[in-house]
């Protein structure tokens, strides 16, 4: 997925689970401030060296899928403080 329409469209299991979170459709930013707080959580993140933690890479995306999924159905997701919050 690589533009906009594909990232929000409602087969993306990732936004689908971000709206149940309660996310507001249309709010791209707050959707990628949700898709950085699960990199930042997944134990499966790789790091980039000297990027921070907002620039991990997934390798395994169906993992990365199935670990937002089970994190939203727990309720471990919240906004906060002007983006999302992953409870550990």
């Amino acid at each position: 997925m690589n533009d906009l329409a594909q990232i929000t469209s409602a087969t993306n299991p990732r936004y689908l689970a971000y709206l149940r979170a309660g996310g507001t459709e249309g709010e791209s930013f707050s959707y990628m401030q949700f898709i950085a707080a699960m990199k930042r959580a997944f134990p499966g993140t790789q790091p980039v060296p000297g990027m921070g933690d907002n620039h991990g890479v997934i390798v395994d995306h169906e993992a990365f899928t199935a670990f937002i999924e089970a994190t939203v159905a727990t309720g471990r997701v919240y906004q906060a403080n002007g983006g999302w919050e992953v409870e550990a």
